[in-house]
């Protein structure tokens, strides 16, 4: 299920990229998984040098917020596609 960052109410001011500066603005992914695999899937991507920051939105339902740098999405899919053959994943939405 994707939606647009308009329908949810997001915004962003766009990349400020120059030399030496950070991008301006993450991308976003929100996945659910069991509870029990948030750990596991904290730590998995801690050892994939900080690919992204996960954030529990909701403890109950397992629903997390994985951000990223601008131009790594490629890099997260094929990191949850790999996930995903160990622990079940589903994404709720993608921004």
């Amino acid at each position: 299920m994707t939606a647009s960052r308009a329908s949810f109410g997001l915004s962003f001011s766009g990349c400020a990229l120059g030399k030496g500066q950070a991008p301006a603005w993450s991308e976003c992914l929100y996945i659910r998984v069991h509870r029990k695999d948030i750990a596991y899937l904290k730590f998995i991507l801690e050892g994939y040098d900080n690919l992204a920051l996960l954030t529990v939105v909701d403890k109950y339902e397992a629903v997390l917020h994985l951000s990223y740098a601008p131009g790594r999405q490629e890099e997260i899919q094929e990191f949850l596609e790999g996930v995903s053959k160990e622990i079940h994943l589903e994404k709720v939405f993608e921004a």
